[in-house]
């Protein structure tokens, strides 16, 4: 999963990757996407200094796009803290609808529905949309009255 955060307003997005290779597709899909909804281009991203994130080909993209890199740290998380709390809010969320879906199905689970296991691994991408798009409709202080970008 590739989570996008806007740390200013903690707005965010999540995209599901089958392959981590298809993470660079991904993230061009997730920036085009961003800077259509909202308007204006991304101007800085911050990203864990991971071997995808520090590529020729996404260090390429993110230049032509205008778009400057800073790193984190390895091992810091708490340097992209306020993304790091906002994708653990997301997850938890993701979690608890997941498992209420799964106890109004009863003892047979998910399995009642063709195609997916017991505990519906197969829909967790699905249920992490869906709580991104309910936290970002949520009131906070940078969005008072809950509304989405």
């Amino acid at each position: 999963m590739l989570f996008g955060v806007n740390a200013a307003t903690g707005w965010m997005v999540c995209y599901a990757m089958r392959r981590k290779s298809e993470a660079l597709a991904v993230f061009k899909r997730m920036v085009v996407g961003a800077a259509h909804k909202a308007g204006i281009a991304k101007k800085c991203i911050r990203c864990e200094c991971d071997a995808l994130w520090t590529s020729g080909s996404f260090k390429e993209f993110c230049a032509g796009m205008g778009i400057a890199l800073e790193y984190s740290p390895p091992g810091v998380q708490e340097y992209n803290g306020v993304v790091e709390s906002a994708i653990q809010r997301c997850l938890k969320v993701a979690k608890v609808s997941h498992r209420a879906a799964q106890e109004l199905l009863g003892p047979a689970g998910f399995s009642r529905i063709r195609g997916l296991s017991v505990r519906g691994h197969e829909l967790w991408a699905e249920s992490a949309k869906d709580a991104a798009q309910k936290l970002n409709q949520s009131a906070s202080p940078c969005n008072p009255r809950g509304a989405s970008p």
